[in-house]
């Protein structure tokens, strides 16, 4: 039995029961739903600190935090802005939770443990009216200014394996951003080429400001996951968060199919 949603009071139903011996008669169950128990600081409180990647900020957090809000709606949240893989020594020494963001090497040791959730695709892309907007290989962008941002231009990451995939060098970007708002700036504000993954290009205020650019050569993908430290338990509320966080990844990976 599920009363329907703000329903407080008496309810009844009829049912009846078959088995090998035939139908019972019908008999009638009374209910009284009551108002759920108000919130208390033993069980919504406490506090979660965790960094977001671009993508997560603008994919994932909104409704996770919505979600965590009805769950703990006393609780303190703390949310720092940066590429994962720049957190990991915050995450080290424990003034965060956990971080979420795109999987690296660099920096990894046996204190910190990765969670894969999604493949998130990456793109090229430009400013609108770009004067290589019309261009089709990675060879005609080859020589384009590049912007690199998060770890993407780190060896053996996604830029270094697109370019080398192709037969080219991998450029030497004329800027390197680690923070996604003067990246998204410059970009629309120059002739910078960047890679960028798609959710973010998708969603305002990059959808209004940038282009894709399409290519024949494939482009590989990231992998978007938590870093979490691998030796200490996480508080009742940063592990909340971390469900939230979990699950609304999960459907947007099933969007993306």
């Amino acid at each position: 039995y599920t009363p329907k949603a703000g329903f407080i009071g008496n309810d009844s139903f009829t049912i009846t029961a078959t088995g090998a011996g035939g139908t019972s008669s019908p008999a009638t169950v009374t209910v009284t739903v009551t108002a759920p128990a108000a919130p208390t600081a033993a069980n919504s409180a406490g506090s979660v600190t965790f960094s977001m990647g671009p993508v997560g900020v603008i994919a994932v957090l909104p409704e996770a935090m919505a979600r965590f809000r009805r769950q703990f709606p006393l609780a303190r949240v703390r949310v720092v802005e940066g590429y994962g893989h720049l957190m990991l020594p915050d995450v080290r020494n424990e003034s965060l939770d956990f971080a979420f963001g795109q999987k690296t090497t660099k920096g990894m040791d046996a204190s910190i443990r990765f969670r894969p959730l999604f493949q998130s695709a990456l793109v090229i892309c430009a400013r609108k009216g770009h004067s290589l907007s019309r261009a089709r290989t990675l060879k005609e962008l080859a020589g384009g200014e590049w912007m690199a941002t998060g770890n993407m231009w780190e060896p053996g990451a996604a830029a270094d394996r697109m370019f080398r995939s192709a037969g080219l060098e991998l450029p030497q970007p004329a800027v390197q951003c680690t923070n996604h708002l003067p990246a998204m700036t410059l970009l629309a504000h120059s002739d910078m080429l960047s890679l960028t993954q798609r959710p973010i290009l998708e969603r305002p205020p990059s959808s209004l400001l940038l282009q894709e650019i399409t290519v024949a050569e494939a482009i590989p993908a990231v992998t978007v996951g938590l870093f979490a430290r691998a030796d200490t338990l996480l508080t009742r509320a940063a592990a909340a968060m971390v469900r939230h966080v979990t699950a609304v990844s999960r459907e947007l990976a099933l969007k993306q199919r």
